[in-house]
């Protein structure tokens, strides 16, 4: 043995004492590493942020799909109107309330149209 090492029965206890209190902290670091884990899994920045960011990104995506299919109707209808006199004229009519000279127009209460 080393000139300053204990010998008997004492030396034996300590030994018993530092490697349970090695055994505390490995216990105690472990249990702080699960604490840890399970707050930044359920807190605001954890788990339910992402599903929560997950669900509006879908939603976004949704919303984006519509407006592109919106913004392909107008392109058409725009299309149609430069390109088509009868689809101008449908507008003129229909929106604009236009006639053409000499036609007349009869209205009937009570009908929808």
């Amino acid at each position: 043995m080393s000139p300053g090492a204990k010998e008997g029965p004492g030396a034996c206890r300590s030994l018993r004492a530092r490697s349970s209190k090695g055994g505390v902290i490995v216990f105690l670091g472990i249990g702080l590493a699960l604490v840890l884990a399970v707050v930044s899994a359920l807190g605001e920045r954890g788990l339910r942020r992402v599903n929560r960011v997950s669900l509006e990104v879908a939603r976004i995506e949704a919303l984006n799909s519509e407006l592109e299919a919106e913004n392909e109707r107008l392109s058409r209808e725009v299309e149609a109107l430069r390109n088509d006199p009868s689809a101008a004229e449908a507008v003129a009519r229909d929106e604009l309330g236009l006639i053409r000279p000499g036609e007349r127009v009869f209205r009937f209460e009570g009908i929808d149209q």
